[in-house]
């Protein structure tokens, strides 16, 4: 499902509402895929429930990872939308060209980030608008604030806690929402277009002092790093949380084919193994980003030095291997590379792997094996097909 909030254009009707803390505007939602003239009842019924289940556990700062907001909504994708839309001062952020995605049996995430025209100070001035500004929160701004569930997320300790931790992440040294790396990509961007500026301002007299404009911009942008800073609390609560001692063990990323097993995706498979000394609770636990959609079941354990299994396709998996996988995932491993992030249910990571088909990985492509974690060293051993 792709759904997003937004203005009508054209012939695209509304689905459905949601109220807004601003409370002269309602907020659109607009099917984007399925198409409005494809989607049926049942579809609409349950991208809409999706995001009143939302609205229901974020109006109750329900940090449940069995009916709370985590267990809705991919954490980190909100969190980074909403950063990338505060730090624009985005006034479009959350009413307009909002877009939010989900995958079967996956999480609600926030994103593709869309529209960033009334940015960085700009607005529509022509039309006497002024909102773009360094000392707000768009979210809360009694205009274009969108649905409540986004102020209700950040109202909540723990959520506001986490995008705390990633803002002061993603303004570090060297990252790259840092003042002085903004800045040398700035310069170095003037640097790049010198030459068209000057074309740009002799045709259309359009920058009559790009250097004043610069100026501008960066002092906007200091000043708008500056006042984040002084509203977001300390991450002391959410910064080195205990994460489970789960590891991604093997990796069956493009299974051979035979004349019994005749389809590779419907082979592919995934081992996790509790590392540790205790059982684990795998509620909440998911893997996230794009790409391979799983998440646990709530109140599934997994005791210790025990492992799971799963599978693309359960029921080839039984038939080939003699045994139950633990689950199914939705969408297929690639057969070139893939990241793998195994993370708990507000997104912190449990384990990661990056898996290639090329050295220094060994060749478990369409061959025969499969990729096993190493004993020692930073690369999987490859292992023939049999479980050991």
């Amino acid at each position: 499902y792709i759904t997003k909030s937004d203005k009508t254009t054209g012939n695209d009707p509304v689905a459905w509402t949601m109220s807004s803390y601003a409370t002269w505007q309602t907020v659109n939602f607009i099917h984007d895929l399925p198409k409005p003239e494809n989607v049926t009842a049942v579809q609409n019924t349950y991208i809409k429930g999706q995001f009143m289940n939302l609205k229901t556990a974020t109006a109750n700062d329900n940090t449940s990872l069995v009916n709370g907001y985590p267990s809705i909504i991919d954490v980190p994708s909100f969190i980074d939308f909403m950063i990338m839309n505060e730090f624009a001062s985005n006034v479009d952020g959350y009413q307009n060209s909002t877009y939010f995605h989900k995958d079967r049996n996956g999480k609600l995430r926030a994103g593709p980030i869309w529209d960033f025209n009334l940015t960085y100070g700009n607005d529509l001035f022509i039309y006497g608008f002024d909102r773009s500004h360094t000392d707000l929160w768009q979210f809360d701004n009694d205009d274009n604030d969108g649905a409540k569930f986004w102020k209700d997320l950040f109202d909540e300790p723990t959520y506001k806690c986490y995008l705390s931790k990633r803002w002061a992440e993603m303004t570090a040294a060297g990252k790259p929402l840092n003042f002085s790396y903004i800045s040398t990509f700035i310069d170095n961007t003037v640097s790049y277009i010198s030459a068209a500026a000057v074309r740009e301002n002799e045709k259309w007299g359009t920058v009559p002092n790009q250097a004043a404009d610069i100026a501008d911009m960066k002092a906007w942008i200091a000043q708008r790093i500056s006042w984040i800073n002084s509203q977001l609390p300390a991450y002391t609560a959410c910064n080195n949380v205990a994460i489970p001692a789960l590891v991604i063990t093997r990796i069956n990323y493009n299974p051979s084919t035979n004349s019994t097993f005749t389809v590779s995706n419907d082979q592919e498979f995934i081992e996790i193994k509790n590392a540790g000394t205790t059982t684990v609770n795998l509620t909440g636990i998911y893997f996230r980003g794009t790409g391979l959609v799983y998440q646990f079941p709530a109140n599934q354990t997994l005791a210790a030095g025990a492992s799971v299994m799963l599978a693309s396709n359960t029921a080839v998996f039984q038939s080939k291997y003699g045994f139950a996988a633990s689950g199914q995932f939705t969408r297929n491993l690639s057969n070139s590379n893939q990241d793998l992030v195994l993370a708990d249910g507000f997104g912190n990571m449990i384990d990661h792997v990056h898996y290639y088909d090329s050295a220094p990985w060994p060749n478990a492509d369409g061959n025969g094996y499969f990729c096993k974690g190493a004993a020692t060293g930073s690369y999987y051993d490859s292992y023939p097909f049999v479980f050991i």
